[in-house]
């Protein structure tokens, strides 16, 4: 008699791809074997091709997700209804915790210093993304203008890009270790200059 063959075994498709993300997140491109994956995920190797394609495939797809889960988490702050330098202190806050909680930086910096100068894909990707970020940070800013909290002189899109390129430099160096007076100090910095206008006045 033959034996009947049982049917793979079904997997969440999204659980499976936040437990891929861990393991790039945590580890890198080119330090993640496919049988990290397979063991993180739960799944088997020919169900990992399957159902995401190859390894190259799967990262894009898992920093993708990272991206639109810290976009999301950005625009809900900013979209909230009061003061946009209180919400940009409110970004502030959440991007020390995770600093002070974490050692493996952002997944999108790592990303662009690990592969994105050699990897094409990985580099659109996270121009996309950055130009996104930066969109929604210079969209605050203007409406932090329009409500006095800001000066005129000040242009929203080049404190937008700095405040960009203070996160990320930060991020670059959460793998050695970052102290709370040094993030303490580079965020204080930043506010002062966005909220120096509003100090001065008597």
């Amino acid at each position: 008699m033959k034996r009947m063959r049982g049917r793979p075994k079904a997997f969440d498709r999204e659980q499976a791809l936040d437990a891929a993300l861990h393991v790039f997140w945590q580890q890198g491109y080119g330090a993640t074997a496919i049988g990290d994956l397979t063991e993180a995920m739960g799944i088997g190797r020919q169900s990992l091709y399957d159902t995401y394609g190859d390894k190259h495939a799967l990262y894009l797809e898992a920093l993708r997700r990272y991206t639109e889960m810290r976009l999301d988490a950005m625009r809900q702050t900013f979209e909230q209804p009061g003061s946009p330098v209180a919400h940009l202190r409110t970004f502030f806050a959440m991007w020390k915790e995770e600093a002070m909680s974490c050692n493996s930086g952002c997944m999108m910096v790592n990303s662009s210093t690990e592969v994105g100068h050699v990897d094409d894909a990985v580099a659109r990707l996270i121009e996309k993304k950055m130009h996104r970020l930066e969109g929604l940070l210079q969209e605050l800013l203007e409406r932090a203008r329009q409500a006095g909290e800001l000066n005129d002189a000040v242009s929203p899109r080049a404190l937008a890009r700095l405040i960009l390129g203070a996160a990320h430099g930060l991020a670059a160096r959460a793998h050695l270790g970052l102290d709370e007076e040094e993030i303490d100090d580079v965020l204080g910095s930043l506010l002062a200059l966005i909220e120096q206008p509003a100090a001065a006045v008597t």
